[in-house]
């Protein structure tokens, strides 16, 4: 019965079948209209599949039972059938009951009636037996089970052989049976929460198996079915408590049902099988613990290499492919996290039952989608994990290295970075290592060969998990929380190219709301200015009633008169005195009209001021609402990084398994949020750091016990933010940078000299390691020692804005720090003047805003610096740091100052003014301009004024760059070295001919096309020396490079050799004539090329001294 589910989750199926039958009954009436359109029948028939199981996921077995017949009905209606009518007949009243029972849900109540009369009609147009019919009734509504014998539902079951099998029915019933043995499975995974209630939801599922597989006559399924059937109704009237042996039992009985279904040989003698189901449940228990794996030599059939390439080259669609990594990305994450977590706790029963769910889950959306290695695999690493948990085995460091290599493959096999063959391999290397481990659950087998096409399937219930119908196979109460979960919380999925348009957007509304509130600012000055202009006309016309007296005002009136300009008779008035009664002329009138507008303008001024209110409230909120919008549009691209936890964890472990060395990852702050593209980036360099810290660093076991440090070694990451700044901290335990080496290496290439190198302190040394080609390894291998990666992550980091040091101590570690700029769209700014010119900079970076007397200022040596608690803190001018022209200082007034975080001192920045904060929007600067240091971007103003964005913190802390492109002297008596720039869209290219130049002590300048190099040559100090240049480039081609460098004055005269594959007589005609030296064809010969450059340095170097 379907009584406790939740409202809501009724409430969205009843939404979502009401629709569904509509659409079948109108298909259906199609077909009826027109019997050759067999399509509209099928898509009739795959409604109906869906709302059957949408209906058993969320637990109405009824409703799914009766779902099932209709399936089934329109499955024969779209073969060749001639009881056409009486099949379309009943399908129309399914449809109509199973309207009815979804109308019953709607005031939550259960109509039973309405599925006896639907399962009756069912039999009734398939004319199956009506003694039957009972028996039926029982089964399909699951009333029987807990109050009779269920051995008694089976009596007649065999005359139901006689009724023939087509393949439609055969397939209908493998579906069934995948879903009810998929329930089973689920449960048994889980023993902790295996309650009463559960046992009897598998007892029905078995007997719901075995009632199918009579009705169609496969016998042997449903005597197994019921043998197990049986024997948990002993361990029920025994009181026997659910055992690990007994679960073994039952899934090895399960996996026998599933290769039948499947039409596959069973692994498991059924007589055998049968016997110790008819055994006493203690009796197993004994056998179970009597018997003892033996260890067995495995021989893997060519079938099973067959059967796993076949499963390798297995297609899946893009669609589902996609889907599946999205999901697979999380379990296999959590997989890592699991599995690290055993590292250092190796017997905690919590990471392992979270390690068994996530490789459940895993095992299920692979079977889903239909990625059949991955479900055998991760079945059988499931199977190792129930043993741990259940205490079957004990866990040791093998099993764990077992399971992380498990881990590997199925991360690899889930997003295809593998090489077949070599994948072939692995899979059957992890299998045998599996057979032996789970020997016991495969006792039955041939000690000499294991055919892995069948054992490794990991039992039926994960071949039968591979058909695409996913939801199908997610039931019981852990799948119906995970639809609830999908109900509340749907997820979409949009390119990023959507959110950077709706984040401009956003900040275009921002730059109009700036706008507005310019405007607003210059409306309540107006509003303001009418009050002394109300003030003068309120006394005005105050003046024009007061001073002048009605007698003179009527003797006015009556010359006026006389001159016949009165309006009034005044005549008729005489009796009066002028006490008693006023006279009024149009000066009074015009008076009183001056004294009403006076009145009407105060009023008008009062309401405007109301409305001002009004607008300030309403800007408040709109300001409120637009930063939240934006902020939320901006965690959509935030991304933690432990996203890249798997990656890191991995390349740690190979290197060091490789190297046979004992390291340790940990990862602090792996919440700590960056952008998806700026953590794609940086991954590369992070994996070089790490694996050079383990290569480098980390010594081996024993050296480590020697220098007194534990066997393990540690590599730490350490995540935060500081400022505007997302900094990551990679440091090791291992034996550091050795300065005197490093010096000597620099010595050796030409880059110092020795008397520099003996003068230079270990910081002034380390940073040497960035230098292409320099490198103090003995020996080269796979991982490092060849003295580019440190360049490649330096450049990677300079690319993304940011900057990395290096801080270490021989035989006590190496700590690495990269900072990054955080990405920006909108940020709260502080508008300061510095040399007359206007600069925002982010409030993240300022830690206090300060006016100081200038008594405040002291100097320390000839540095200014302030006292900040009780610390002296340093004091710069920013037109200084900027190269401004500096304003003259009066020496009189405050000086407005504000302090920042650099590293990790601070200090105070002198600035002219301090206008006001602001939020601003923030515009990247283009290509020309992304290489300026210390500018985050610019922001446009509400006027249309563009302010430069500073970033303080890298403008400050910024150290100058190793800049190896001039050699100084050496004792080897070389002269100033080559430097060579290199332009090349080829990857492959660029890096022959970087070594070729890095053989020759040369200095490779690289660039990807012409544009980057004209980039590239704004920011180097010492100009190339010669140019090697491709001709056909995107972006700037080379001859377009090469018409742009002999414009510059700096390069007219610079040998540049055109390197090409185009040997047209047309296309060095036209290189020379735009001013090319030499031309040279690919493939070339080393030696040529060499000898090439080298002559045109000298015959360079010989004109520059004349």
């Amino acid at each position: 019965m379907a009584k406790n589910i939740a409202p809501e989750v009724i409430r969205g199926f009843v939404a979502e079948a009401g629709p569904q039958l509509e659409s079948i009954q109108n298909l259906v009436q199609r077909f009826q209209a027109d019997r050759s359109q067999h399509d509209v029948i099928q898509d009739a028939r795959r409604a109906a599949h869906r709302i059957k199981g949408e209906s058993s996921m969320i637990g109405l077995s009824e409703f799914s039972h009766l779902a099932y017949s209709l399936e089934n009905l329109l499955d024969q209606l779209g073969g060749e059938c001639d009881r056409g009518d009486a099949l379309l007949g009943t399908s129309f009243r399914l449809v109509e009951l199973l309207g009815q029972y979804v109308v019953s849900l709607e005031s939550n109540r259960f109509d039973q009636d309405v599925i006896r009369e639907g399962i009756l009609a069912y039999r009734r147009c398939l004319q199956l037996p009506e003694q039957d019919d009972e028996a039926e009734l029982r089964r399909m509504l699951g009333d029987s089970v807990d109050n009779e014998d269920t051995t008694d539902a089976t009596t007649d079951e065999s005359a139901h052989t006689r009724h023939a099998v087509d393949a439609a029915q055969w397939d209908n019933f493998r579906h069934d049976v995948a879903d009810r043995l998929q329930v089973i499975t689920d449960l048994l995974h889980d023993p902790d929460n295996l309650e009463e209630e559960d046992v009897q939801q598998i007892r029905r599922a078995l007997h719901s198996v075995k009632g199918c597989a009579g009705v169609l006559g496969v016998q042997t399924v449903a005597d197994l079915a019921h043998a197990c059937e049986d024997y948990l109704q002993r361990l029920s009237d025994d009181g026997s408590e659910f055992s690990a042996n007994v679960r073994a039992l039952l899934l090895q009985s399960i996996d026998t049902i599933c290769e039948v279904v499947e039409g596959t040989a069973p692994s498991t003698d059924l007589s055998e099988l049968h016997r110790r189901l008819g055994s006493s449940v203690a009796g197993e228990d004994d056998a179970a613990e009597k018997s003892e794996p033996t260890p067995r030599a495995h021989v893997v059939s060519q079938e099973a290499l067959d059967a796993i390439r076949a499963d390798l080259d297995h297609v899946v669609s893009e669609e589902l492919l996609s889907v599946f990594r999205e999901e697979a990305e999380d379990h296999i994450k959590q997989l890592y996290n699991g599995l690290n977590s055993l590292q250092t706790a190796m017997h905690d029963r919590d990471h392992l039952q979270a390690i068994r769910r996530s490789a459940h889950t895993l095992k299920g959306a692979a079977g889903a989608v239909g990625m059949r290695v991955v479900t055998k695999l991760s079945h059988r690493m499931e199977d190792l994990l129930d043993l741990l948990y259940e205490g079957g085995k004990e866990m040791t460091q093998e099993i764990l290295v077992l399971l992380l290599d498990t881990t590997d493959r199925l991360h690899d096999l889930s997003f295809d970075a593998f090489d077949k063959d070599d994948q072939l391999s692995r899979v059957v290397q992890l299998y045998c290592q599996y057979a032996d481990l789970l020997e016991h659950r495969a006792s039955d087998a041939a000690p000499s060969e294991i055919v892995l096409s069948t054992q490794m399937a990991g039992g039926g219930a994960a071949n039968l998990a591979a058909e695409p119908d996913g939801d199908e196979q997610r039931r019981g109460q852990q799948q119906r929380e995970k639809f609830d979960r999908r109900v509340n919380d749907q997820m979409l999925r949009v390119p990023m190219s959507r959110v950077d348009e709706l984040v401009r957007t956003v900040s275009e509304l921002i730059i109009n709301r700036t706008t507005f509130e310019q405007r607003m600012a210059d409306f309540v000055r107006c509003v303001e200015e009418l009050r002394p202009a109300l003030g003068r006309l309120r006394g005005v016309s105050t003046e024009l009633e007061t001073r002048y007296s009605v007698d003179e005002l009527r003797s006015q009136s009556r010359r006026k008169g006389r001159a016949g300009h009165s309006v009034v008779d005044e005549s008729r008035f005489d009796e009066f005195d002028t006490l008693e009664f006023d006279r009024y002329n149009e000066f009074h009138l015009m008076a009183r009209s001056v004294s009403e507008a006076t009145n009407d303008v105060n009023t008008v001024t009062n309401e405007l001021r109301t409305l001002i209110g009004d607008f300030d409230s309403l800007l408040v909120r709109q300001d409120r609402l637009s930063r939240d919008t934006q902020d939320r549009l901006m965690r959509i691209r935030m991304v933690p990084l432990a996203a890249l936890a798997t990656r890191l964890h991995r390349a740690v472990r190979v290197v060091a398994t490789n190297q046979g060395k004992r390291v340790e990852l940990v990862i602090e702050g792996e919440d700590t949020e960056l952008d998806k593209s700026v953590l794609e980036e940086i991954a590369d360099p992070l994996l070089h750091l790490l694996r050079n810290a383990v290569d480098h660093g980390a010594e081996p076991p024993d050296l480590r016990m020697v220098k007194g440090k534990s066997e393990q070694a540690t590599i730490r990451i350490r995540a935060f933010y500081q400022g505007t700044q997302v900094v990551l901290r990679i440091s090791d335990d291992g034996s550091g940078l050795d300065p005197k080496r490093i010096a000597q290496a620099a010595v050796n290439r030409g880059h110092l000299s020795q008397a520099e190198a003996e003068s230079l302190t270990a910081q002034e040394v380390f940073p040497y390691i960035f230098v292409p080609g320099l490198s103090t390894a003995t020996q080269i291998s796979e991982v490092s020692g060849r003295g580019v990666g440190m360049d490649i992550v330096r450049d990677k980091v300079q690319r993304l804005k940011g900057t990395i040091t290096v801080d270490s101590e021989l035989d006590k570690g190496t700590t690495f720090t990269i900072r990054l700029p955080m990405t920006l769209a909108v940020t709260r700014a502080l508008l300061v003047v510095a040399g007359n010119e206007l600069f925002a900079v982010p409030m993240q970076s300022v830690v206090q805003i300060a006016r100081l007397d200038r008594e405040q200022i002291d100097r320390l040596g000839n540095e200014p610096v302030i006292r900040l608690d009780g610390t002296a803190c340093p004091l710069i001018k920013l037109s200084e740091l900027l190269n401004l022209r500096e304003v003259e200082d009066d020496g009189r007034g405050t000086v407005p100052v504000f302090i920042v975080r650099a590293g990790e001192k601070q200090v105070a920045v002198r600035v002219e003014r301090i206008l006001s904060g602001r939020d601003i929007v923030v515009k990247t600067l283009g290509t020309h301009l992304r290489k300026v240091h210390g500018l985050v971007g610019a922001t446009l103003l509400g006027d249309g004024t563009i302010v430069p964005i500073l970033d303080p913190n890298a403008m400050i802390t910024s150290e100058k760059p190793v800049a190896p492109l001039r050699t100084r002297g050496t004792p080897g008596g070389r002269d100033t070295a080559t430097n060579i720039m290199i332009v090349d869209d080829s990857v492959s290219v660029r890096r022959v001919m970087e070594n070729l130049v890095h053989s020759q002590g040369w200095l490779p300048l690289v660039a990807k096309d012409g544009l980057d190099a004209i980039e590239l040559l704004q920011s180097v100090d010492t100009p190339p020396d010669v140019f090697l240049l491709d001709i056909e480039m995107p972006r700037m081609d080379g001859f377009e490079l090469l018409s742009t460098l002999r414009s510059m004055p700096q390069y007219r005269d610079k040998p540049i050799i055109m390197v090409t594959s185009r040997a047209g007589e047309k296309h060095r005609a036209k290189a020379l004539s735009l001013g090319a030296t030499e031309y040279v064809v690919k493939p070339y010969q080393d030696d040529q090329l060499i000898a090439i450059i080298k002559r045109l340095r000298d015959v360079s170097k010989e004109s520059l001294l004349v």
